[in-house]
This record gives C-alpha cells, sequence and structure tokens, in this order.
C-alpha cells in the first residue's frame, strides 16, 4: 500500500510506502497531531491554530494526553505528547521536526490526526491519516465556500472518522 500527496496539478509531492501492518492504539504515544501550511484561504486552519494557542485549550489537551497516552513510553523522536506543526506554505524551509519524525511516523504514532479543510473541505490527509491507522478529526462546519453541511456525506459513508462543531 502507498501513502501519497498530490499537488494542485496532479504530480507527485511524496510518497511513502505504509508496511502491512497498522500499529494499535495501544500502543500509539502522540495524542493527536497535525503537520500542515498556513497560507491564503484555509481560515479552518487558522481557527485551529488559533484555539491552540488559547492556555485553556492547550492545558486540556495536556491534561488528556497524560491520561491516554501517559502510561505509554514518550515517542523517541522527543515530539512530546501531541504535535501540532504549521508552517508558512511559501517558505521552504522544512517543520520543525521533520527531521525527528517523517509525516509517516507522524500518522502511525497518533491516535487522533487533525484534519482541518485546506483548499477543498475533504483534505487529503483524512486519508492518509485511515491508511496508516489513525483516527481523522474533521470540523463540521455548517458550511464550506458554497457547500451546506459537507462533512454529512463522509461522516455517514466512511467509519471511523470524528467531527467536531469547532475546534474550540
Amino acid at each position: 500500500r502507498t501513502l501519497m500527496k498530490l499537488n494542485r496539478d496532479g504530480g507527485t509531492i511524496d510518497l511513502e510506502t505504509l508496511d502491512a501492518d497498522v500499529r494499535p492504539v495501544a500502543e500509539r504515544s502522540l495524542l493527536l497531531s497535525f503537520r500542515g501550511s498556513l497560507s491564503y484561504n484555509k481560515p479552518s486552519r487558522m481557527q485551529l491554530v488559533d484555539a491552540l494557542q488559547d492556555p485553556n485549550v492547550e492545558a486540556r489537551i495536556a491534561t488528556l494526553a497524560d491520561q491516554v497516552v501517559g502510561h505509554l513510553p514518550p515517542h523517541s523522536s522527543g515530539v512530546g505528547r501531541y504535535l501540532v506543526e504549521t508552517k508558512d506554505a511559501y517558505k521552504d524551509a522544512p517543520y520543525p521536526s521533520a527531521a525527528r519524525i517523517s509525516y509517516l511516523e507522524l500518522l502511525r504514532a497518533s491516535i487522533f490526526s487533525l484534519s482541518p479543510p485546506g483548499d477543498l473541505w475533504e483534505a487529503y490527509r483524512t486519508w492518509e491519516a485511515i491508511e496508516a491507522g489513525s483516527i481523522p478529526v474533521v470540523v463540521a462546519n455548517s458550511s464550506y465556500t458554497s457547500c451546506v453541511d459537507p462533512s454529512r456525506h463522509m461522516l455517514s459513508t466512511v467509519p471511523g472518522v470524528v467531527a467536531v462543531r469547532s475546534w474550540e
């Protein structure tokens, strides 16, 4: 099986091979993760970042991470119990943790993978998370551009996807 990221022109950006075995949830040392760019017209990503900068939200996530994965040894990359990492889409610099943990390993080590919309409501990272055995978390926005209730179809047809009303 393969995990591919495609650019808008359909060209391959990255290709990584997944092992046939997916880690059980009990062996995943990260509660949640997100690694993605912040750029034009991606308000849900900005809402996610804003919510996570709230000390109360960050404290709740840290507490929950300790409760859920605190009994496991920390991930060998040293990224902590959860990782939300963004960068400006127009900079070629790698993500700060990229040298320590690949995107594929990040998905494999995470129980939940946050999947905010990007250019389209249905992000490719949702399918990558499912492929890696992580549970994708999407935001059930009431509308996205001109689409009303975009999450309804996915939530009714794709098992294992979790929806939240907002990132807060």
